[in-house]
């Protein structure tokens, strides 16, 4: 269970990450 949301977590992070200076 806690691997799962970890690794959802960390997809969340990695693309707001990509993403915010994407749409700039």
């Amino acid at each position: 269970m806690g691997y799962a949301e970890n690794l959802w977590l960390f997809f969340i992070l990695l693309f707001g990450i990509i993403a915010v200076p994407g749409m700039d």
